[in-house]
This record gives C-alpha cells, structure tokens and sequence, in this order.
C-alpha cells in the first residue's frame, strides 16, 4: 500500500489529518482564512515543500507514519466492539495524542509531518524516498 492511499484510509477513518488534533486543524483553518499582512509569507505550495524535505526528514516521517499506522490499526480494532459515542471519542481523542506524541518523539512536529505528508501525495519523488527510508 502507497503512502497516498495509507493516510487517505487514516484520514477518512478518522477524519483526521493524519495525527493532529481538531483543535490544530481549526486553528490552522482560522489562521488561513485571515488575511495575510504585508510581511507574511504565501504557504509553500506541496511540490516546493518536497524539495525543502531533508534526508533526515524523511527519515524521521517515515519512522512517524509506521508508528502513528500502527496506532490508527489499534484504535480501529478497539473501536470494532464499542457501540458508546462518548467512550468512542475518548477512545480517538487518545490515540490522536499517542500519534502526536510518536511524531514529535521522531523529531518533527505535528505540523511539519502535515506538510511533508501533503507534499508527499502531491509529489511521488517524495512519496518514493519515503517508501525507500521504511
């Protein structure tokens, strides 16, 4: 399975990107829609963003992803057999924190394995060194 289709079936099994919480993501959602001052910086577009990612980057995000997988497949199982909505969402809720915790102890941040994850599945020359660094 490719890198695309992995975090495409986390994200919409958890609706979640990748590993950050809803709090990050709607954070990051208001700051986009704000407008820009004159000394902020447009976002790096993906393709730009792949060429900025260091060997060690790779290496650390591909470390990451193994983890934050192996999590997201435990907090599948654990949810086949829960009928509860609110022990489901405490359920989630910790396993987002476990998959932050394994990408930041990797050596980035959410945000930087969000971006490298994006730049990621718009550039396969990415997506391969990646593959290449598990």
């Amino acid at each position: 399975m490719n890198i695309r289709s992995l975090n495409e079936q986390i994200l919409r099994r958890f609706g979640i990107a990748v590993c950050a919480s809803a709090g990050l993501l709607l954070a990051s959602a208001g700051h986009a829609q704000q407008p820009q001052s004159p000394t902020e910086q447009p976002p790096t577009p993906p393709q730009q963003q792949a060429a900025n990612v260091s060997n060690e980057e790779v290496k650390a995000f591909a470390n990451a992803r193994a983890r934050v997988i192996e999590i997201a497949r435990k907090l599948n199982t654990r949810l086949q057999g829960m009928s509860d909505a609110e022990e489901m969402r405490v359920v989630q809720s910790d396993a987002q924190q476990k998959m932050a915790v394994a990408v930041v102890d990797s050596g980035l941040t959410v945000e930087r394995y969000n971006r490298i994850a994006q730049a990621a599945e718009a550039d396969s020359g990415l997506a391969k060194r990646i593959e290449d660094a598990q």
